[in-house]
């Protein structure tokens, strides 16, 4: 499988280069739409990066986890653009822990993001562009997790976590023209954000006292282009 998809890269690669062996004075943005998809993980299979280091900067609950990604190019020579990007994850797990067979060990996470900017195009080659802007981001974020074990009064703990994230920043847009209809793109940014965290314990056995937290928190984030956007124009 992985060679496949090696092998899908390659050839794409190479039909580019045929398509545009020649230079043009055309514009980067032909098209007024645009709709980008996260490959990312796509390449990370197909060259083995490895796990660790791609999460290090790829966190799945930092901001930026944009898998669509829709651009609509409006003005004089299509010198400005909307977008508006969502992404999101869920994981789950369920399995029994070593207190026993009836024992119930369960966790999920789950996340959602959305982005509305505005930016403005420009051209740095016949292929290669810019686009710097600014974005308004929201962010939900929660986690469950719950250890049960019915063989003892001690052991049912349920823990939820809840973030809701708002706030804002500077993009910097990069894309590299494939063909007048499709390109490839990452973005870099820096984002202030104001989040309310909810934290809920619940413990079900004798004495115990459930407990609830809220935090708020004011951050300033960078976030590197660590994602590959493999972009659709029409």
């Amino acid at each position: 499988m992985k060679n496949r998809i090696r092998i899908l890269l390659v050839v794409i690669s190479f039909q580019s280069a045929l398509l545009f062996g020649q230079s043009t004075n055309e514009s980067m943005h032909l098209y007024k739409h645009e709709i980008g998809i996260d490959v990312t993980r796509l390449i990370r299979q197909a060259y083995t990066i490895s796990y660790d280091y791609y999460y290090t900067y790829y966190d799945p609950y930092s901001l930026n986890q944009i898998a669509i990604n829709y651009r609509q190019h409006f003005g004089k020579e299509s010198k400005f653009a909307l977008r508006v990007g969502l992404g999101g994850m869920y994981s789950s797990s369920d399995n029994e822990t070593p207190y026993g067979v009836n024992s119930d060990l369960k966790s999920s996470n789950t996340s959602a993001e959305l982005h509305i900017g505005l930016q403005r195009n420009i051209n740095l080659t016949n292929r290669w562009a810019i686009a710097p802007g600014i974005d308004f981001v929201s962010v939900f974020q929660r986690t469950y997790y719950l250890s049960d074990n019915p063989a003892s009064p001690y052991s049912h703990y349920e823990y939820t976590t809840q973030t809701i994230k708002t706030g804002g920043g500077f993009v910097l847009h990069t894309l590299f023209r494939l063909h007048e209809r499709i390109s490839i793109s990452t973005e870099m940014a820096v984002y202030v954000t104001n989040s309310k965290t909810d934290i809920d314990a619940e413990y079900d056995y004798p004495g115990s006292t459930d407990t609830h937290d809220t935090l708020r928190q004011i951050d300033a984030k960078f976030i590197p282009p660590m994602f590959i956007s493999l972009n659709f124009h029409f």
